[in-house]
């Protein structure tokens, strides 16, 4: 075979896997990120750099899959592309208990997993880029954008448009743990796997039983609005006044109750969903056992691309893991 027509069939393969593509893009941009954020040592600005660092990870592999697309992305219709739809007012909620949900529930995992010191640490991106602003106007201006709805945006994109419509057809719950892992690999932080894992479900969740992105990335948005202003914050009262069960008391109960509320506003849609005799937009028709779905999101693993996103993070945990 000559080089030409290696080149037509490496092009057609990227074209047929275009999502894994992203995906390994994605993963690799991000290790070079992760590795430039650990031997920049010298930061003169924060807010240029995580923004240069969201651009390079998220719009450079969503030109490449844009690029691979067969169909053109026109102005006029990016949005609906995009499944940005209007929130309907019966759950112009939803994304709020979410969040409250999301919040609650990574706080305890932290807790669990590496105790309350840990989740008094400030709020980073990726757990690279650490959120530092003095205070002003613009300064919070810049850490808003820069570290909650941007990354929120484009995250929503790539982790649950694109990734999750690829899967879509395996099942709503084999689309939500592709979605839960490989956002949970993203940060190359073994430290940051439980949360990210959690909230990429919720995030895939809101999604599909919705049908609009507009609802994970409100939710996505407040999250990272608490992270930025509260969750430190929170941490440290407690802390500070020796009453941390008091802490783990509340986080119990408001995640108990978040949980109740998330479930109880889903399962009316599903309802809804099944007296008009259809499936929630992204997700077929046809139904699977919860086996045969994590079944069928585990066979994932044998495309070549995401055998190399494995292999980049693991890679990476094992090399830093030496260095220190």
């Amino acid at each position: 075979m000559s080089n030409k027509n290696k080149l037509l069939s490496a092009i057609d393969y990227c074209r047929a896997h275009r999502e894994s593509v992203l995906l390994c893009v994605t993963f690799a941009l991000c290790l070079i990120c992760a590795i430039a954020d650990r031997f920049w040592l010298h930061r003169s600005d924060e807010f240029l750099g995580s923004l240069i660092f969201v651009i390079i990870i998220f719009l450079i592999p969503l030109f490449i899959y844009l690029s691979l697309s067969q169909k053109a992305v026109t102005p006029e219709g990016v949005a609906e592309q995009l499944s940005i739809k209007k929130i309907s007012h019966r759950l112009i909620f939803l994304p709020i208990i979410a969040a409250v949900l999301l919040i609650s529930g990574t706080l305890l995992l932290d807790m669990l997993f590496f105790g309350i010191y840990d989740v008094t640490d400030g709020f980073t991106l990726y757990g690279n880029f650490t959120a530092n602003g003095d205070g002003s106007l613009v300064s919070n201006i810049y850490l808003i954008l820069t570290f909650a709805i941007i990354p929120a945006f484009f995250e929503e994109i790539v982790f649950r448009k694109l990734l999750t419509r690829a899967h879509a057809k395996k099942g709503i719950f084999s689309a939500m743990l592709i979605s839960g892992i490989f956002y949970a690999l993203t940060p190359f932080s073994l430290r940051l796997i439980p949360s990210f894992f959690f909230s990429g479900v919720i995030y895939c969740a809101l999604y599909m039983i919705t049908g609009s992105l507009l609802t994970s990335i409100s939710a996505h948005i407040l999250f990272n609005l608490y992270g930025l202003y509260l969750r430190t914050n929170v941490a440290n009262f407690f802390v500070s006044s020796s009453d941390v069960y008091a802490l783990v008391i509340i986080a119990i109960i408001v995640f108990l109750i978040s949980a109740i509320l998330f479930v109880g506003m889903i399962s009316k849609l599903f309802v809804a969903y099944a007296k008009a005799g259809k499936a929630p937009p992204p997700v077929p028709t046809q139904k699977k056992g919860i086996a045969a779905s994590v079944r069928s999101a585990f066979g994932i693993f044998k495309s070549p691309a995401t055998l190399a996103c494995v292999f980049i993070y693991t890679a990476y945990v094992i090399i830093f893991a030496f260095l220190g």
